[in-house]
């Protein structure tokens, strides 16, 4: 494969993902992924995909790979324990959202995944917790209604039931 040749093939594949196309995306990774250099970021990528596919195992493989190269990268660890957290592996999840905290804490999307997970796990408090460090990250836009909603619901687990409803509230402000 020439490099003109390895080049198309990414940016193929960038287009085709920007086109919601996830399998093209993937087989053209797939393809650039066969040089030696492959980079974090074309294995990030295919995660993605991957896991936009719900193939969270596979996403799981390609996502490590990344990890390997480039264990720094916040966004990484936070599709990481997303896949992880789909496949029902919560405390996994939760470590890699530590992991990701550690590198970006000012990410509101990896508190949300996180505390997701531990809602998951029935640990509901940390969870609400959770959710509202994301809301003072990102009160508003998706993410905001997204911890505003989850921490309603995590507090209705923990029969908090006014506040829950005040969350409720907050998230249907956002997004009616």
């Amino acid at each position: 494969m020439t490099q003109d040749e390895e080049q198309e093939d990414l940016i193929q594949a960038e287009a085709l993902y920007a086109q919601g196309d996830f399998e093209s995306a993937i087989a053209a990774w797939q393809r650039a992924e066969r040089r030696e250099d492959i980079s974090a970021s074309i294995l990030f990528k295919k995660g993605l995909s991957l896991r936009r596919l719900g193939r969270h195992e596979e996403a799981l493989v390609s996502l490590e790979k990344a990890l390997q190269i480039d264990p720094r990268n916040s966004d990484v660890w936070r599709a990481h324990a997303f896949s992880c957290s789909q496949l029902d592996r919560a405390s996994e999840a939760v470590s890699s959202c530590e992991k990701s905290l550690a590198i970006d804490p000012n990410n509101a999307r990896t508190w949300i995944v996180r505390g997701f997970s531990l809602h998951r796990m029935g640990e509901y408090e940390k969870a609400v917790e959770s959710y509202a460090r994301a809301i003072e990250i990102c009160p508003m836009g998706a993410d905001g209604r997204r911890a505003w909603n989850n921490r309603g619901a995590a507090l209705d687990n923990l029969h908090r039931h006014e506040e829950a409803i005040e969350s409720y509230d907050e998230a249907l402000m956002i997004d009616p």
